[in-house]
């Protein structure tokens, strides 16, 4: 009885807790969409980008003291391009964007639970509450104006398109989906190979097709994208990140950082139960284990690693480049925790259970304690005076890390510093011109 009883709050708190995050996400992300000035630093020089687009420009373009683009793929400029079509330019598009595809995101972990662990509401609407209760360790990504909840959005649907439909269309699909998110982070070419490995494993003919596939519409992305911006367009996406590694900008000793600065970190829980699953169940047909979509996804979660390691050992890396290993965590965590428990004693399965809550303690954030997660009427009132400040210098201003601040105060454009410094770091001819 004492067992039963145990188990009903450990669940009941975890229900609670997850209820609470969720509601605290729309309380704070809803008000934050609408604030008129940047809530953080690469809000503006991204805006720019998409603003560019919309005025007819070209994209990629040499760079100079009024423009410099960042080392990005395009596809998230061309949404919020399209974004500021139907809302306007400024901030907002942008952030319509990503919160956008964080609701689809949250959706799409939603039914992929609920195929995979087979319970209609309660597993799945863990994992999306563990997602939302996230929205702080993956620093405050799930709203603002970047592109990583679209790139999230687009695996996931890579993902899902595998495991929903075995026809070739749904393989088409996924294909289109991965190339898509290459087209967003050039990061995202880690994603192709779970899903192309997980294909040759369970079907030789739908591995072939996603392989032709992903490569003829990354081939056609990219000779579309040359036609269009010529030279730069290989420069700042291929050519600064080579350089950048090339000349010292890159730490692979920093790399290692994922494992105490993450996975064992914020989701000590997490993690755990997801190798226990592991060892537990996939130590003898190691084939046969990964062909079903647990497999795909434990692949999925391995790259999204491999990708916070690789970003890590970059100087200017942040919290946000958590949001793939997120998402594959909070979809395997729950999937993971209710197969150990189906599989071991009552008290075993009762200890493993403590997990739960333990992650969602974990994830625990104050938000007053970070800028600009709640928005004020000082904050508002702040940056109207900050814009009148601007305005009022005589002359241009320049603020290093802020593109579309001063544009939008009226004064001239000017390059970030930060992907100034990109360029610098490369030391190539078009470098030292600039």
């Amino acid at each position: 009885m004492m067992n039963k009883s145990l188990t009903k709050v450990l669940w009941a708190t975890s229900i609670f807790a997850g209820i609470s995050y969720t509601v605290l996400f729309f309380v704070l992300s809803i008000p934050r969409l609408f604030y008129p000035y940047e809530l953080e630093w690469m809000e503006g020089s991204i805006a720019e980008h998409s603003i560019r687009i919309l005025d007819g420009k070209q994209l990629y373009v040499r760079p100079s003291i009024e423009f410099v683009n960042w080392l990005y793929q395009p596809l998230y400029y061309y949404v919020s391009a399209f974004a500021m079509e139907i809302v306007g330019k400024g901030f907002f598009a942008g952030r319509i964007v990503s919160y956008c595809m964080t609701l689809l995101s949250a959706s799409l972990i939603f039914f992929i639970v609920r195929k995979i662990s087979g319970e209609r509401f309660l597993v799945p609407l863990l994992a999306v509450s563990l997602l939302f209760a996230s929205y702080s360790v993956t620093g405050y990504s799930f709203d603002i104006g970047r592109i990583d909840a679209l790139l999230v959005f687009l695996i996931l649907a890579s993902s899902a398109c595998l495991i929903f439909s075995r026809s070739y269309l749904s393989v088409i699909g996924s294909a289109l989906f991965i190339a898509l998110a290459f087209f967003t982070k050039q990061q995202a070419v880690l994603y192709i190979f779970p899903g192309a490995l997980w294909l040759f494993i369970t079907d030789k003919k739908r591995f072939s097709l996603f392989v032709v596939g992903t490569a003829i519409f990354i081939g056609a992305g990219i000779f579309f994208l040359v036609s269009q911006n010529g030279q730069w367009y290989q420069y700042y996406v291929f050519e600064v990140p080579r350089g950048l590694a090339a000349h010292g900008e890159f730490g692979w000793i920093a790399t290692f950082k994922v494992f105490p600065g993450y996975i064992f970190s914020f989701w000590t829980a997490g993690t755990f139960v997801i190798i226990s699953y592991f060892l537990l169940h996939y130590t003898r047909g190691l084939k046969k284990k990964f062909s079903t979509p647990e497999g795909l996804f434990a692949m999925l979660f391995l790259a999204s690693v491999l990708q916070i390691a690789l970003h890590s050992g970059d100087r200017a890396s942040y919290r946000n480049v958590m949001l793939p290993f997120v998402c594959f965590m909070v979809i395997l965590f729950p999937i993971a925790l209710k197969r150990i428990r189906q599989n071991v004693s009552e008290s075993t399965s009762q200890a493993f259970l403590f997990a739960l809550p333990i992650q969602f303690v974990a994830l625990f954030y104050n938000p007053f304690t970070a800028p600009l997660v709640i928005i004020t009427n000082k904050d508002i009132t702040a940056g109207k005076q900050f814009y009148s400040e601007v305005h009022d210098l005589p002359g241009d201003v320049y603020l290093p890390m802020h593109g579309l601040l001063p544009q939008l105060a009226g004064k001239r454009q000017f390059a970030n510093e930060l992907a100034m410094g990109g360029v610098w770091a490369v030391d190539d001819s078009i470098s030292r011109a600039f």
